[in-house]
């Protein structure tokens, strides 16, 4: 069974409609749109944030471990502070799994992927979502607790 365009991310291509001599064509972009809208050096430059979030990774990954093996008084850990820093780690994992999955951004020659036709992006979206909702519930607990407390 062939994949249809249907299976892929078809509002987000990069489509006008064109009229010539009164008749109108619908023309698109190629997929990725990026290459046609951003310099040359763009892609390369975009990957600057993946490699930073290994770093992220890293240290939030140490802030936890700490969290475990110092003390109560060594540490100053608290719910609110594991919450945050999980939530910080789940953002870092999103930007890390590109690296490792190299995802075809591209379902065909005008249409990019969505999260039904690529489980990286799929993936990747999921951490992101459930990471920046848990930094601003976190935040806010802790923006509340701080407030009560003083």
């Amino acid at each position: 069974m062939q994949p249809t365009d249907i299976d892929a991310e078809i509002d987000t291509r990069f489509c006008a409609n064109i009229t010539i001599s009164s008749n109108e064509f619908e023309c698109c972009l190629p997929c990725p749109a990026t290459d046609w809208v951003y310099s040359e050096a763009w892609e390369e430059q975009s990957k600057i944030g993946n490699y930073v979030s290994i770093a992220s990774l890293i240290l939030n990954s140490w802030l936890l471990l700490t969290f475990i093996i110092l003390p109560e008084e060594k540490s100053h850990r608290h719910y609110l502070s594991i919450g945050l820093t999980v939530s910080f780690l789940m953002i870092a994992i999103a930007f890390v799994i590109p690296l490792g999955t190299k995802p075809d951004f591209c379902y065909n020659d005008i249409t990019p992927n969505n999260l039904h036709t690529d489980l990286s992006c799929a993936f990747t979206g999921a951490f992101v979502e459930v990471g920046a909702m848990g930094v601003v519930v976190w935040s806010m607990f802790t923006s509340s607790s701080r407030y009560l407390t003083f």
